[in-house]
């Protein structure tokens, strides 16, 4: 299953490299987010929250094993 960060930014339309930069995040970072190999800080979920207009929870739900979650 994709990761629920993934599903947003596919919905959004706007590329990875596009998202990443209206967030002040690296790109790479963001895929690796999604990839599950980086865990977000508290800030970092923010920002993208805010930048595809989706709540925290939606993009980084609590009982997600994906990346740090464990």
């Amino acid at each position: 299953m994709p990761h629920p960060l993934k599903v947003a930014i596919a919905i959004d339309g706007r590329p990875v490299y596009q998202v990443a930069g209206a967030a002040g995040i690296n790109p790479s970072a963001v895929s690796k987010i999604m990839a599950g190999k980086l865990d977000p800080t508290e800030p970092v979920k923010q920002r993208l929250a805010e930048v595809l207009g989706r709540p925290v929870e939606e993009l980084f739900p609590k009982d997600d094993l994906v990346g740090g979650g464990r």
